[in-house]
């Protein structure tokens, strides 16, 4: 089958680039000229590439109408935390713009399936309180930062296309992803990163619970899409997630644990950020019963796939 990926230089993308090639489908992948290509450099010479910005309508519609896909996977996207004035304009052009812009090229094209990316963050910061409370699809919108807001106006986009001009969509909202490859920003990684090195561990309280979701369970969501013919709706949304939500701190010391380190964490020493998300847990029962898809990975075997990526990354 052929396959257009946007975002595959990124963590999430580059995976699932390399697990398309696998597969033996043909991939194509569109990209920015100034994108870090280290993730998927041992694959590029397999895939077709489209050097293009998401804002440029014109090429992107040169790109389909060259490749002719009959998939596009779109996880190209900007991500802040707490978005200065700087950020507003990037990240309406990627998130939204640019998926307005991929929406628009496949009226009238051999697209049969645009498969969407969206975030957990969507449903709000929630509450420390909330403990077994799952996030479904038709819960209320309440985005929890800027980022999320521009991934609600991505999914009422595709909601727009397929109900206006009849373009299939499925939106994935994924709950917190981690694993090899990923960004060292991010909790895990920059976790097992200090205490690999040595270093001193400040942290927040760590009280915020959240459903970390191993990567290669969602890949095998995305995967599962491509073997469903029919969807009730137009535009279906699906939670990717594992509906276990472990404190942040658990996770600390799950991972201090497994390196047997004798970093000691010091947890409450920095501030937690204005608009904490406390807590994200999902609800996936309408990914088993239409993806047939449940997650395969618990949190002790992907945190130990994870750390021993980083120990021979060393």
């Amino acid at each position: 089958m052929k396959i257009l990926v946007t975002g595959a230089t990124g963590f999430i993308g580059s995976h699932l680039v390399h697990r398309l090639l696998r597969e033996e489908h043909e991939v194509g992948i569109i990209k920015r000229s100034i994108s870090k290509t280290w993730r998927i450099n041992d694959i590029l010479d397999q895939l077709t590439v489209f050097e293009t910005d998401l804002q440029d309508l014109c090429k992107i519609q040169d790109a389909i109408e060259t490749f002719q896909p009959c998939v596009v996977f779109h996880l190209a996207s900007q991500y802040v935390t707490e978005h200065t004035p700087a950020d507003i304009k990037s990240l309406y052009e990627t998130n939204v713009l640019g998926t307005v812009n991929l929406l628009d090229s496949m009226i009238d094209s051999t697209v049969t399936l645009f498969v969407n990316t969206s975030s957990c963050f969507v449903y709000g910061s929630g509450s420390y309180s909330d403990k077994d409370q799952r996030m479904s699809e038709g819960d209320f919108l309440n985005p929890s930062n800027l980022y999320a807001l521009t991934k609600v106006h991505g999914e009422e986009a595709c909601s727009y296309y397929a109900e206006r001009y009849g373009v299939k969509c499925v939106t994935l909202r994924l709950f917190p992803p981690y694993g090899e490859w990923d960004n060292e920003r991010k909790l895990i990684p920059f976790v097992i990163r200090k205490m690999i090195e040595g270093e001193e561990l400040q942290l927040t309280s760590c009280k915020q619970k959240w459903d970390f979701t191993y990567i290669d369970d969602i890949i095998d969501a995305y995967m599962k899409i491509l073997f469903i013919l029919e969807f009730p709706e137009k535009h279906e949304i699906f939670n990717i997630g594992t509906g276990y939500a472990p404190s942040m701190k658990r996770v600390v010391l799950m991972i201090k644990d497994i390196l047997g380190s004798d970093i000691k964490p010091k947890f409450g020493t920095i501030p937690h950020r204005n608009k904490e998300v406390w807590y994200t847990c999902a609800d996936t029962s309408a990914a088993q019963k239409y993806l047939n898809w449940r997650p395969e990975t618990k949190l002790k075997e992907g945190l130990r796939k994870t750390v021993n990526w980083y120990k021979e990354d060393k």
